[in-house]
Formats: structure tokens, sequence, C-alpha cells
């Protein structure tokens, strides 16, 4: 008997040293974060290997010793390129029903991208297929092979992930011609802000030339009708029309009158009309509209400008939707406001551009909470300015808010002796821009944008945060 005991214990030591040895050099396969035990932070990756909170890694977390392919012990993170293969969708593709997406042509997903400020600001730019995400060094972390061609023929971008994180004040910038899509298979939580909005910044500090350097992603496409119209050019006795504002869900303000006192019909110089705001929800996810340039200074110009001396309109907000299987919440800032009318350039007595109007965020999940600020603000109207040199110019209106604040109007520049202001953008208790007012010798001042779309589809939806413009349910 104790040899067979002995024998029976030989084995079963033996068993035990079999299978500690297959776990060791073996792997574990996961469909969901619960499989994922044994550590904090289990969390299932788009690659279908577990990982478990790590600091000491950009993306917080670490792939446990079972993953395979060669990421057992390897940092997760978006510094790792996975292009999606359409053909392996994870099987829970056929329970998730959003609206404006198939997920089971997706593919598989990319690995979750979790955002830290160890590498803020990043950027997202659409330009290549659908996009690339790139740290503050320019090092693209993760490139996306999928667009979605949208039921009016444009593209939409798409980033497809296991799961979408962007950390507390950590700055994502989004831009290029295309909308995007970003498609988590599980959860979306921002902390941080996401900007799709466009910007107007100083390109000529002599001179006082403003344009709008940052365009959202897929801003000013599709505008016909939309986009602010320009004011009329000056002749030689004064300035000229304001532009007008761009307009989305809401109308552009109307650029104002320039030179009340001309002699060269027609008299005033008049303001470019704003666009006409949309009549009904966009099937699509779509950008906002430009706002509309100062009229040409003309023969009155003073150097640096000349005749044909413009200020220029600012460009409309950019468009991106989020879209979780899971849930949505935000307690940062996502943004997607029009870029602030340009203001007369010195030695131009051109009226103020008018401001772009705000784009359009959107979001689709079973459960949205959105605590933070939601904004799609229009940007305000440039101001005008006389057409004596230096230090004569007007000035760029604001772009459009992350708050429920309209956008202000540039001023006229203290320095003249006429010139009007820019009117302000849309708020959350204005959709429409409004228009630029005054009678004056000079240039008239920009109008200001209108406001865009923030749109959800949920069953459960929940906001406690700033929201400007309300939010709308998709259509």
């Amino acid at each position: 008997m104790r040899a067979l005991a002995t024998a029976i214990l030989a084995l079963a030591a033996a068993a035990a040293l079999a299978i500690v040895a297959c776990k060791a050099t073996g792997t574990f396969t996961c469909e969901r974060d619960d499989q994922c035990v044994g550590n904090v932070g289990g969390r299932c990756e788009g690659t279908h290997y577990c990982s478990f909170t790590d600091s000491s890694c950009p993306s917080g977390q670490r792939y446990d010793d079972y993953a395979g392919e060669g990421h057992a012990g390897q940092c997760v993170g978006p510094q790792m390129e996975i292009d999606a293969h359409v053909d392996d969708a994870p099987a829970v593709c056929m329970t998730w029903h959003p609206h404006n997406f198939e997920p089971c042509n997706l593919g598989s997903p990319q690995m979750a991208v979790h955002l830290t400020m160890a590498n803020s600001p990043y950027v997202y730019d659409t330009t290549m297929m659908g996009g690339d995400l790139k740290d503050k060094t320019g090092t693209v972390l993760i490139h996306s092979p999928l667009t979605i061609t949208q039921s009016d023929s444009t593209i939409l971008a798409v980033l497809s992930v296991a799961r979408f994180e962007v950390d507390a004040n950590v700055k994502i910038q989004v831009i290029g011609p295309k909308p995007l899509l970003v498609a988590s298979w599980d959860d979306i939580v921002v902390a941080g802000d996401i900007d799709v909005g466009s910007h107007t910044t100083e390109t000529d500090a002599t001179a006082h030339i403003q344009s709008s350097t940052t365009v959202g992603a897929g801003a000013n496409s599709g505008c016909t009708g939309l986009v602010g119209m320009a004011g009329l050019e000056a002749v030689q006795s004064g300035g000229s029309g304001g532009g007008g504002g761009g307009a989305l869900r809401g109308a552009g303000g109307a650029g104002a009158v320039g030179d009340m006192s001309c002699t060269t019909a027609p008299c005033p110089r008049p303001g470019g009309p704003g666009g006409t705001a949309l009549t009904s929800i966009p099937a699509t996810i779509r950008g906002g509209c430009a706002g509309g340039i100062g009229g040409a200074a003309g023969p009155g110009a003073n150097a640096p400008a000349n005749a044909t001396t413009i200020a220029n309109g600012g460009a409309g907000g950019g468009a991106i939707e989020l879209a979780a299987r899971q849930s949505i919440n935000v307690s940062g800032i996502i943004r997607a406001g029009g870029a602030a009318g340009a203001g007369a350039p010195t030695g131009a007595a051109t009226g103020g551009g008018g401001g772009g109007s705000g784009g359009m965020i959107a979001f689709d999940a079973p459960t949205v909470t959105l605590a933070g600020t939601i904004a799609a603000n229009g940007g305000g109207g440039g101001g005008s300015a006389p057409f004596a040199a230096a230090p004569n110019f007007g000035n760029v209106g604001m772009d459009g808010q992350p708050s429920s604040n309209p956008a202000a109007g540039g001023a006229m520049n203290t320095s003249g002796t006429c010139g009007l202001g820019g009117a302000a953008g849309s708020s959350s208790v204005s959709l429409g821009g409004v228009t630029a007012t005054g009678n004056d010798p000079c240039g008239g001042g920009g109008g200001g944008g209108g406001a865009g779309f923030i749109l959800y589809w949920s069953p459960t939806f929940t906001m406690t945060g700033t929201l400007s413009p309300a939010p709308q349910a998709g259509p």
C-alpha cells in the first residue's frame, strides 16, 4: 500500500508540473473584460489578449504573460499599429446596433486607445484613409484604413478600437478633409479635451492679417447656401461691406454696410448676407460652413494693403461622432466651434470677415452621460478699420466658445477714427449668429456664425453639463 501511495503522489506531482509548464508556455484569449482576472484593472484588448494596470506604461496597461503574438509582458498602447481585418469582426458585432454604420463590416478593431498626458497634445488627421493619430512629437501612433461612404456619397473616416479613453487635461485636435467616426467596441470615456473646431490666428503681425490656420475635420464641405457671402468691395470714398456669417443649424448673421457717405452706387456698400440655416437635421455626419470675406479694400487702400486686400471669413467647425457598444461618459470637453472672422488688415478699410458656423458632435451608445462641456457654437465676426496706416486695423473675433456663451465679435481698433465691430456668434440661447449693425464711413463689421448640431442616439441619455446648442435626438 505504501508503494502504491508513493506512486500516486509521484504521478500527481508530475501532472501538476505538466499543468504549470503548459500554462507558462500557452496563450489565453478573451472576448470580455470579466475574463481577465487575477490582477488590478483587467481588460480584454482588441487583440483578444488580457492586460492589467501598470502605471509605468504610457497607456497605463500592460499585457499579461499569456498574451500571444509577441504581446506578452509588453505595454499596451496606441504606439503599436494594427490594421483592422474586415473579415474577422468579433461575434458581438451581431448584437451592436448603431444608427450610422454596420459594426460587422468594420472587421477586427484595433487595440484600446488610452490617451495620457505623457504624449499630449495629440492630433488626429483624417487626410489619409481613416486617419492617423499622432502624439506631441508628430509620431504616428495608429493608422486606420477604414472609411465609410455616407448616403450623400461623402466619405467618413473611421477609427475602430477596442476601447477609447482620453485622460483629464489631455488635448486632441481633430483635423482633415473628412469627418471622424470613433467606434469603440466597449466604452468611450472623455475627461480631456477633444477639439474638432476651427481656429483663426494672426499670420502676419505687421500687416495684421488673420486666417483660419486650423480647420476641423470635415469642415467647409457641402456648403451650398450655407456659406456667408462676401461684402461689397470699397470705392475711393470709404470702406467695404462686412462678410456674412456661416450657417448650419443656425443662420449666419449678415455683415454690416460700409462707407455710409459714398457717392458711387450702391451706397452704402452692402454687407454680405449670412448663410441660410438647414431646415432639418442632416442624415449624415458633416461639418459646418465658412463665413464670407469682407469686401476688397479698393483704390483707397494704403500700404501694406492694396486694392485687393480682404479680411478672411472664418472656417466652419468640424464634425465627430462617438459611438460605443457599451457606454459613453464625457466629463471633459468636446468642441466643434466655428473659427472667428478676421479683422481688417492694416491700411485697409475692408469690412470684417464673417464668423464660421459651428460643426457637429454626435453620440451613439446604449448609455450616454454628458457631464462636461459639449459645444458647437459659431465664431464671432471681425472688426473693420480706417484706411490709415499702422496702428489702424480691425480686430479678429473670437472662435466659437466651449461654453454656453457667444463668441464676441472683433472690435474696431481704438487708434482709428472710424470702423465698426464684428457681431457675436451663436450661443446656447440663440441658434443664429448676430447681424452686424451700424453706419460708418469705414468698413462694416462681419456677421456672427450660426450654431452647429449636437445629436444623440441613446435610450439612456443623461446631460448634467453644459451643452450649446441644445442637443437633439438623431434622425
